[in-house]
């Protein structure tokens, strides 16, 4: 939900982390699973510096990773 800025009211938009700021700020790849989009109804065209991946990106990522992160599930 972090890559759909345009759906939330605006005290939403202030909770929110400017994600494409400290992408830029450290070098980071802001990557929206495609999948996960088209399940909550999202655009995947990308938005606020965010671009669209799939599940092959993913563990291409995962297999040159150091470690990898998984939150919730």
């Amino acid at each position: 939900y972090n890559a759909l800025r345009s759906g939330l009211s605006a005290e939403d938009k202030d909770s929110v982390p400017p994600w494409p700021d400290l992408a830029d700020k450290h070098g980071i790849d802001l990557v929206l699973c495609v999948s996960a989009a088209q399940r909550r109804g999202m655009p995947t065209t990308g938005a606020d510096g965010f671009r669209i991946g799939g599940l092959g990106q993913w563990m291409d990522a995962c297999l040159k990773a150091d470690r990898v992160l998984v939150f919730g599930g």
